[in-house]
């Protein structure tokens, strides 16, 4: 299955490519590409639309993605998604990726069912042509966590970093002496 028949395989359902712009959702080293994509029902693109790929550090290959999609723009703020699935890509094999994705059209009356049943067999596609990571860190996100604490956070980090990195320095207790003052604030 090549991507027309994918994107052929896509215009049956009930549902549309929410991606904009030429930003890469993936990067590593000097390599780079837009291989996350966001789906989602016509009735939820109805309203207004954003979709962006943010420069926020999310220690992974794959750059954190903000999509809101709503009728009304003042409903709520973004919904954070804690329970993400990842596959290692280095060993994708795209033969068995097709193989598993080339099979009976799914045949549901309705776009969640449509969803569902598409999702599960992208899922099973995935897991057939990749190994999955290991989750290292199963915690959700804090639901009190904002900007300014993640500034600090990693502000802490780098000096702790530093710190550390400085041992047998001349200046390694200047160092330890900034890291312990920021952490004591």
């Amino acid at each position: 299955m090549h991507e027309e028949e994918l994107l052929e395989a896509f215009s049956t359902l009930d549902i549309v490519l929410l991606n904009s712009g030429d930003r890469p959702t993936y990067t590593k080293g000097d390599a780079s590409s837009i291989v996350d994509l966001t789906f989602v029902s016509t009735s939820l693109a109805k309203g207004s639309i954003s979709w962006v790929v943010l420069d926020i550090y999310t220690a992974s290959d794959h750059h954190a993605i903000l999509w809101e999609t709503s009728k009304d723009r003042n409903l709520r703020g973004p919904i954070k998604q804690t329970n993400t699935i990842g596959w290692k890509v280095k060993s994708f094999d795209p033969e068995v990726l097709l193989t598993a994705l080339d099979s009976d059209p799914i045949e549901t009356k309705c776009a969640e069912d449509h969803t569902k049943a598409l999702m599960m067999r992208v899922t099973q596609a995935c897991d057939a042509s990749m190994p999955r990571k290991r989750v290292m860190n199963s915690r959700p996100a804090v639901h009190w966590w904002n900007d300014h604490i993640s500034n600090l956070r990693k502000e802490c980090h780098r000096k702790r970093r530093i710190s550390q990195r400085s041992y047998k320095r001349p200046n390694s207790a200047v160092l330890i002496a900034e890291y312990k003052k920021l952490v004591m604030n």
